[in-house]
């Protein structure tokens, strides 16, 4: 493949890779963004060794962008005070911007939210998005996750229950995920997850930066919010969920893919159970028939 790397300068910083084929691909390159304790890495290799959905869609012809979050991995230093979601959105911006056409928007958990207010940024630049277990918009996060809620708030910390774990979250300090975060909503339920090379996934473990957890908690109401619908009109967009996922059961995701077709756009949920494929938790890029799930994609990215 042909492998450049690049930076969205000031003052985002953020590092990301172009993995292309070495035929021209007329179709639209897609871009990759992990979700939250994770970078690019999550699509170019599973935690046993096999290549990532990023190499298998450059094996199938396709053009990829993987960017890390700003101040994660790869990219440059950012004041973590800086980073919230609307500083995501306008980085990930300028990384599309600076692509010369139309892309195609893969995301996966935490950044949900990120790809709704994209598409409302930035309308026709966005041809498609490929939603894995993602987060809600600030619309409708308080609806569809009653179990997230506050149970203390103490100065300067905010302890937060949501599902089946408890997340004390510090204002000021980076989040590290726990080890019963990990297990019971990074692996839940999954019946796919590699157990047996947990340490390579471990290995690959980000901080998480507090404004950016309160807000995907809704906080005070403090997630972003789509507000203009018209460029979600008729935009396709696909949510790929899992049967054992612990912090998506289908009504959650079902309820988003509801709220996107009510701005007007065509959204579908591809609920894996439906397709004979039972299982699967939230790391869907990483568990043991991730190439299937890649195939599943591939065969709904638009041309």
């Amino acid at each position: 493949m042909d492998h450049r790397p690049g930076f969205v300068p000031a003052p985002y910083f953020i590092y990301y890779e172009r993995l292309a084929p070495h035929a021209p691909d007329p179709r639209p390159p897609i871009v990759m963004l992990h979700g939250s304790a994770h970078t690019g890495v999550c699509y170019r290799l599973t935690p046993d060794g096999r290549p990532g959905w990023a190499d298998l869609f450059v094996a199938a012809g396709r053009t990829c962008y993987l960017a890390d979050w700003p101040g994660t991995g790869r990219s440059g230093y950012v004041a973590p005070e800086q980073i919230d979601y609307q500083f995501m959105v306008d980085g990930f911006a300028a990384l599309i911007a600076a692509i010369d056409q139309p892309v195609i928007l893969l995301v996966h958990s935490m950044t949900g939210p990120v790809a709704w207010k994209l598409v409302e940024q930035m309308g026709d630049r966005i041809l498609q998005v490929i939603g894995v277990a993602p987060g809600p918009p600030g619309n409708i996060a308080g609806e569809i996750e009653p179990r997230g809620r506050v149970i203390e708030e103490r100065e300067g910390e905010t302890v937060f229950q949501f599902g089946p774990v408890t997340f004390a979250i510090d204002h000021q300090r980076p989040y590290v995920n726990t080890p019963e975060y990990l297990e019971r909503q990074g692996i839940g339920g999954s019946r796919r997850f590699p157990r047996a090379h947990l340490d390579a996934w471990l290995a690959q473990q980000q901080v998480t930066w507090p404004r950016l957890l309160l807000q995907r908690l809704n906080w005070r109401n403090s997630q972003i919010r789509v507000e203009d619908r018209a460029p979600f009109a008729g935009k396709p967009i696909t949510i790929v969920t899992g049967t054992h996922d612990t912090a998506h059961p289908r009504a959650a995701d079902q309820a988003i893919v509801d709220f996107l077709n009510g701005l007007g756009a065509g959204a579908e949920l591809v609920w894996l159970g439906d397709l004979g494929i039972e299982g699967n938790g939230h790391m869907l890029m990483l568990e043991d028939n991730s190439d299937e799930i890649a195939q599943l994609i591939l065969a709904r990215l638009i041309a």
